[in-house]
């Protein structure tokens, strides 16, 4: 996840969960030392979800169908964690498969005919409501 990392801005309302994924790729622990630290210290106390059979299967399908990129599995399967999960958002810089006006429906669409929610996908900044604090300036 590109971006600048200004660490930790406030605790959610709302449980937070991890998916496994996300430190196993070594996501958590790239970039800056310092930055990093503070990432995984922050991830520390936050449950991690399992991968599931199904998960396995849903994350086949967001890559057969065409919803996520053949080369871009780790997404897939991070889709795939949060909709079996019940989880409401997935956070993430990705633009490029996830967090794009043309992606979110089709991942949606996806999600709901094998019985799942899909979660929203946003940047951190559309879940805090920054954006348009953003655009006023």
């Amino acid at each position: 996840m590109a971006g600048s990392d200004s660490g930790v801005v406030g605790r959610p309302q709302k449980p937070v969960s991890t998916i496994h994924l996300r430190v196993d790729a070594g996501r958590g622990r790239s970039g800056d030392r310092e930055a990093s630290t503070r990432r995984l210290n922050a991830l520390q106390d936050v449950p991690l979800l399992p991968i599931t059979d199904a998960v396995e299967r849903l994350t086949n399908a967001l890559i057969m169908e065409r919803a996520v990129p053949t080369g871009s599995r780790i997404d897939a399967a991070h889709v795939a964690v949060s909709a079996i999960h019940g989880i409401d958002y997935l956070l993430t810089w990705n633009f490029r498969h996830m967090a794009n006006a043309g992606t979110r429906p089709l991942i949606r669409a996806l999600c709901e005919p094998h019985g799942y929610s899909s979660p929203e996908i946003c940047t951190p900044f559309e879940l805090m409501g920054l954006i348009g604090d953003i655009k006023d300036g």
